[in-house]
């Protein structure tokens, strides 16, 4: 038998930074509200952020909405 049998699961190889994580929020956010409301997208991004363990003040929150709405 060949030591190099793999019999567990691969860690990722890809640790995406907060930025990227901003980035692919943004993205996500843009396709699923971005025709609503300031409000309504801001309280999206702010859902999005706390399920991804990205960490947000309210100057991020009101960059991310611009971004959003800029398409």
């Amino acid at each position: 038998m060949s030591d190099d049998v793999q019999d567990e699961p691969v860690m990722d190889q890809h640790v995406a930074t907060d930025d990227d994580k901003i980035d692919g929020i943004i993205a996500q956010v843009r396709m699923d509200v971005g025709d609503k409301g300031e409000r309504r997208i801001a309280d999206v991004l702010r859902q999005r952020f706390t399920q991804s363990g990205v960490p947000f003040d309210d100057a991020l929150v009101a960059s991310a909405v611009g971004r959003v709405r800029e398409g």
